[in-house]
């Protein structure tokens, strides 16, 4: 009880609102947030380089992208499993776990500050930042959007 009126006294305490929405149409503002994280979501959606991008338009100039995600390995074994039964997997689970997360990362055009991967390099920690509004326009228009 301590903390939070601490914390309520320092404004540290925010107003939370739960959108329901595509991450490839997201209806919030340019700039809104310091802050967008994803865990383990490229894996699951449609198009994950248009999600990327929506992420790095509701993010702030200089603001940061967290993502913890999922997808192939360094490990040619590990791939080779992965890439067997993916299917499989995707019908029960709707997740594609053998997707390369470097190349959608580098699709989307985001400013990578940190990297690793850990578990035979099949789960990614990125920081980043988002690209400049000119190069996420320009990204667009290659894509046809």
């Amino acid at each position: 009880r301590k903390a939070r009126e601490r914390s309520t006294s320092r404004g540290a305490l925010a107003e939370v609102r739960v959108v329901k929405a595509s991450a490839e149409a997201l209806p919030l503002d340019d700039g809104e947030f310091d802050t967008v994280a994803d865990t383990f979501g490229l894996c699951s959606m449609d198009d994950p380089v248009g999600a990327l991008l929506e992420m790095q338009r509701v993010c702030k100039p200089g603001g940061k992208i967290l993502l913890l995600e999922h997808g192939i390995g360094t490990w040619e074994f590990i791939n080779g499993l992965l890439e067997r039964s993916a299917p499989k997997h995707f019908a029960k689970w709707g997740c594609w776990y053998n997707r390369d997360v470097d190349a959608i990362v580098k699709a989307s055009g985001l400013r990578v500050v940190s990297r690793s991967r850990w578990h035979f390099g099949t789960t990614y920690v990125y920081e980043c930042e988002p690209a400049s509004k000119a190069e996420l326009d320009a990204i667009r228009s290659r894509r046809g959007g």
